[in-house]
């Protein structure tokens, strides 16, 4: 975009609602945690990495989705791309203004909440003995829900990452119900 356009723009953001600048905040802020999500991966993967469906390293680049590399491997025939078997698949659309982001001491998370407006990151150290945060946070909570989710998880042998919030809302609800019958 040329700087005429651009200062047009920005001019013309005087003249939108508040409810019209809280969507073009929201829309700006997706457009920034896409762009770290992508800078991440590159700082992340400077090789081709090996595939994760057979552990082949016969892997070629097979374009691009969304702005993120693809692969594809030459013995399985299977795509994926860096974000496969990572915390971060769906990360980028389930930030959203408010969220809490409660996670481990890996940096690449530090970014992405730093990047996201209205994100409140509870960061878990064990290594600083810091193992519960404003006494609702602990680590251990967070480990047993995801080791929970994990083994409820293995009996659909491969689920689609498309409907991966689907499966963690029903494991919600079961966890809930479960824990409503035992109080």
């Amino acid at each position: 975009m040329d700087n005429n356009n651009f200062f047009d723009l920005l001019r013309s953001l005087t003249h939108l609602t508040p409810p019209q600048l809280e969507r073009a905040n929201e829309h700006i802020a997706s457009h920034l945690r896409r762009d770290l999500l992508i800078q991440v991966l590159a700082e992340r993967h400077e090789r081709i990495p090996e595939c994760p469906h057979c552990c082949s390293k016969k892997v070629i680049h097979w374009g691009h989705y969304k702005n993120i590399p693809r692969y594809r491997c030459k013995e399985c025939l299977r795509t994926f791309n860096q974000l496969h078997n990572t915390s971060l698949v769906r990360l980028k659309h389930m930030l959203s203004k408010g969220s809490v982001l409660c996670t481990d001491g890996n940096p690449s998370y530090i970014r992405i909440a730093k990047k996201s407006t209205g994100i409140n990151h509870k960061r878990l150290i064990s290594l600083d003995k810091c193992r519960v945060i404003d006494g609702v946070f602990h680590i251990q909570t967070l480990n047993s829900y995801v080791s929970r989710w994990r083994l409820w998880m293995g009996r659909f042998y491969g689920v689609g990452t498309a409907y991966l919030q689907n499966y963690l809302a029903w494991f919600r609800i079961i966890e809930h119900q479960q824990s409503s019958c035992s109080s």
